[in-house]
């Protein structure tokens, strides 16, 4: 077992450990709201667009044009010199180090974009839901995530949007077909 393999054992149970851990120590603190979370007022959609076009569709538009954006990046990203980067680190540190690739740089910029596309999404949420509380979150949903990514696969950005529609859709449509029963 090599150190690289050990440390990053040690970095995935620190993220779980840190997952089950934060909505416990969140509730803790009575500035973050405790159970029932922080509630914002996201606005109305601009009155220029009509008096029919509804916050959810402005919403959903936003959200749209959001993912439209962070995929036309990562597309880009994943075909540049970055992108190829990336691939070698995953696929052998070792050789990726003795290419001349800075490896401690590159996990520092994948996790800072990944740490960035991920508050994307939660401001996205947060905009739809109104809200945000440490329960919103369980590690149920954990595991959901990890469920898909390890359906659809994670090596490339097609499987991974294929599953997140996955993720989104099934849920969706099972709960129409109950309430039609």
């Amino acid at each position: 077992l090599s150190s690289s393999s050990a440390a990053s054992d040690v970095y995935k149970r620190q993220t779980l450990a840190l997952a089950v851990s934060l909505p416990t120590i969140a509730n803790q603190f009575p500035v973050l709201g405790g159970e029932q979370g922080l509630a914002f007022d996201i606005g109305t959609a601009p009155t220029r667009l009509g008096e029919d076009f509804s916050q959810y569709q402005w919403f959903f538009w936003i959200s749209c044009l959001s993912a439209l954006i962070m995929i036309w990046f990562l597309v880009n990203l994943l075909n540049s010199r970055y992108g190829r980067e990336f691939r070698a680190l995953r696929d052998n540190p070792t050789a990726a180090q003795l290419a001349g690739i800075n490896i401690g740089r590159q996990k520092a910029l994948a996790f800072s974009l990944s740490a960035g596309i991920a508050g994307l999404s939660g401001g996205l949420l947060v905009m739809l839901i109104s809200g945000v509380s440490p329960s919103a979150f369980p590690l149920s949903l954990s595991f959901l995530l990890l469920a898909g990514a390890v359906v659809t696969g994670v090596y490339s950005l097609k499987g991974v949007i294929i599953g997140a529609l996955v993720l989104v859709a099934i849920p969706e449509i099972a709960e129409s077909v109950v309430s039609r029963i």
